[in-house]
């Protein structure tokens, strides 16, 4: 038994030596079918290569054979005053005109392969230059377009980053308005407290104000005006951004959402703006601002005009954010836009080389041709002067 099974463990060894040959073999045939192919591929590849050089040959023949039918004709047919006049010859001129008329095409297709375009001065094709004007001019539109509405969002991100400073610095005012609203703190803690809030307050006012963008101050409610180069200008809404701010009625445009002046010691109430004009130092009372926490019962008013004009503030953040994002989609439209206007103006006016190479290389072959032709047709009005002799 024990031999049965050694035996069979060598047969089943044995078959999966001959699978794995198998599959080896399957490989390299794999491996051999791959590079069939891709020799078919070369083969493919070479008799497009021929077929075109045939093209070429058969027009190079094609000329050659009118030039010698136009020899055969002036030699048989014109042959009876040809022959005994040097004052014209046919064949000569008639290879001339061929001689010019590829020249002429040579330095057409030259002037395309230097110039790497199939329209202008010396190519000059009347129905593409104008559609390749309009799409050139389309194209440098878009682009003076792109780079305004990037000009835009530049100018817009510089205002987020202001207003976000200035978010956190809100925070900071409400953190330190309901510590002094406390009855528990003392006097002197509280005017400490009053110190920081009022000067946060004329940093925020200082923001607002001096932010500029290109020598253009950007934080006080000017809207901008987009030029996308198509179509009409598009405006920005802008908010005024800082805290003394205020639009009577709605406060619309007012980023802090302001209807009122604060009044001394925040007791104008909740549509308040951010004051911050300056209250002088009285006996042994600091110097504050008309917005201030220098009391308990002061700084719970400013807490409530607090609760108002943050939350306005963080909504405004908001739109300018909005703003942004659909100036970033409309940046990747105007840039798509570009790319395709400018693809259509490069099919339109750039030279094709793969066919004006070809163009080329059949031209240099007639002329060729077309010179020793005319030498010859030349040579033939020496024949007369054997009458002379």
């Amino acid at each position: 038994m024990t031999r049965a099974r050694g035996r069979r463990s060598e047969v089943r060894g044995q078959r999966s030596e001959v699978r794995g040959q198998r599959s080896e073999v399957r490989g390299q045939r794999s491996e051999v079918g791959g590079q069939r192919s891709e020799v078919r591929g070369q083969r493919s590849e070479v008799r497009g290569q021929r077929s075109e050089v045939r093209g070429q040959r058969s027009e190079v023949r094609g000329q050659k054979n009118e030039l010698s039918l136009i020899t055969y004709y002036s030699t048989n047919h014109l042959g009876w005053y040809q022959m005994s006049t040097i004052n014209y010859n046919f064949a000569a001129n008639v290879a001339a005109n061929n001689l010019a008329k590829n020249e002429r095409l040579l330095d057409v297709t030259m002037n395309k392969l230097s110039s790497g375009q199939r329209v202008g001065v010396g190519t000059n094709e009347p129905g593409a230059l104008g559609l390749f004007n309009r799409l050139s001019e389309e194209g440098s539109t878009l682009r003076a377009g792109l780079d305004n509405v990037n000009y835009t969002i530049s100018s817009l991100k510089v205002v987020e980053s202001v207003a976000m400073t200035m978010n956190t610095m809100g925070n900071r005012l409400m953190e330190l308005a309901i510590k002094a609203s406390s009855t528990t703190m003392n006097t002197q803690d509280r005017y400490a407290l009053d110190g920081e809030f009022g000067s946060i307050l004329l940093e925020m006012e200082r923001l607002a104000t001096e932010t500029e963008f290109n020598g253009t101050k950007v934080m006080q409610g000017t809207d901008i005006n987009v030029n996308y180069g198509e179509g009409a200008e598009v405006s920005i809404a802008m908010d005024d951004f800082r805290p003394s701010a205020l639009a009577a009625t709605t406060g619309d445009g007012i980023a802090f959402g302001a209807l009122i002046i604060n009044t001394t010691d925040s007791a104008a109430g909740a549509t308040a703006a951010l004051t911050s004009t300056a209250v002088a130092a009285a006996v042994q009372v600091p110097a504050t601002t008309l917005t201030n926490i220098s009391t308990a019962t002061i700084a719970a008013a400013t807490k409530t005009i607090l609760d108002s004009r943050l939350p306005a503030f963080s909504e405004a953040i908001g739109r300018l954010g909005g703003a942004i994002r659909s100036l970033e989609f409309a940046a990747e439209a105007q840039a798509a836009k570009a790319v395709g206007v400018e693809a259509g103006a490069s099919k339109v006016g750039d030279t094709d080389y793969a066919i004006e190479t070809a163009r080329l290389a059949s031209a240099q072959v007639i002329s060729q041709a077309a010179t020793a032709i005319l030498a010859q047709a030349n040579a033939r009005s020496s024949t007369v002067l054997t009458l002379l002799k």
